[in-house]
């Protein structure tokens, strides 16, 4: 499985990718974001499927708080008027429409000898990845992430009891990545820096996935979509 590194810390807040190649898509409309897909995070010595999330989550408070974490998304339902009921004559507040730039993949310097991958980012999520991000740690520790795969949920079925996380994605180490990368079987992995922080990283025979980045240019149009664009929301 794929190794995530996050710094501790309250104040540390990281974020976890969960990146799919292939068919079929991560997303229900490309580079939109929008996903039923969920993650959470158990101990170490649990299962995904069985166990309860761990509690060392900043601000998770069970199952249900991990069904409503959703991955950062280019779309957000924007607020509205009723064109079928009796409006106000005062003039509405102007709504503003705020739209984040696409960036450029910006790498720090990472020890010991781990390979840093650079990617083209995308700010968002997209078919081929999930970003969970604005996670903190209330401290070190080895954890599972656990996935629920909507795709084998029913239409009308959100991420929602335990029993629907049973993927088994990979390891969260919360420990700092100077820390683990003092291990001498990461220091020869092939680490992936995430956009929101931490890292995933890969050791042979597991190669990084190579993802089809957006770019600008393939960016949702302002308007007529299934929403407005605008920055992730908080909790996204």
């Amino acid at each position: 499985g794929v190794d995530y590194v996050l710094d501790p810390g309250m104040d540390s807040a990281g974020s976890l990718e969960v990146s799919y190649a292939n068919t079929p898509t991560l997303t229900a409309d490309g580079l939109a974001g929008i996903s039923r897909d969920r993650i959470t995070i158990i101990d170490c010595k649990g299962t995904c499927g069985a166990s309860e999330p761990a509690d060392s989550v900043v601000g998770a408070t069970g199952v249900g708080w991990w069904a409503e974490r959703y991955a950062a998304s280019w779309y957000t339902d924007s607020p509205h008027y009723d064109q079928e009921t009796a409006l106000d004559t005062t003039a509405p507040p102007a709504i503003t429409t705020h739209v984040r730039s696409w960036t450029g993949f910006t790498s720090a310097a990472v020890e010991a000898g781990s390979a840093l991958v650079a990617e083209s980012q995308w700010d968002y999520s997209w078919e081929q990845l999930l970003r969970f991000k604005d996670l903190s740690f209330t401290g070190a520790g080895t954890f599972k992430l656990c996935f629920c795969d909507s795709e084998h949920l029913g239409a009308d079925t959100g991420c929602s009891g335990i029993s629907q996380f049973t993927v088994e994605v990979g390891t969260v180490h919360v420990s700092g990545v100077a820390c683990l990368l003092q291990e001498t079987k990461y220091q020869r992995s092939t680490c992936v820096s995430q956009l929101f922080g931490g890292l995933r990283c890969y050791q042979a025979p597991l190669a990084a996935p190579r993802l089809n980045a957006p770019t600008s240019a393939e960016a949702p149009a302002a308007e007529g979509g299934a929403g407005t664009p605008a920055a992730p929301a908080e909790g996204a």
